[in-house]
């Protein structure tokens, strides 16, 4: 989202391709122009994470970055709200 917004909430869904493993968390990001604090909450999987999250500023920009834990292909669904 642009640095002109200052708070974002997130609700992220991660399944990877045989539906087996499936991840959800919700996030909420703060930021002062220079860093971006993220809380996360909400956290369910039911085997084991399928990756940690992080936020950071690029540009005039605030990135939510996802790490996957191994190179399986997953799909990852974003809701974001702002203010």
């Amino acid at each position: 989202f642009p640095v002109t917004i200052v708070f974002a909430r997130y609700v992220v869904g991660i399944k990877n391709a045989s539906a087996s493993s499936v991840h959800t968390i919700e996030l909420m990001a703060i930021h002062d122009g220079t860093t971006v604090s993220l809380s996360k909450y909400g956290e369910i999987f039911n085997v084991s994470s399928l990756g940690t999250f992080d936020a950071v500023i690029n540009n005039a920009n605030v990135e939510l970055k996802f790490t996957a834990v191994d190179t399986t292909a997953y799909t990852i669904k974003v809701a974001r709200t702002h203010m």
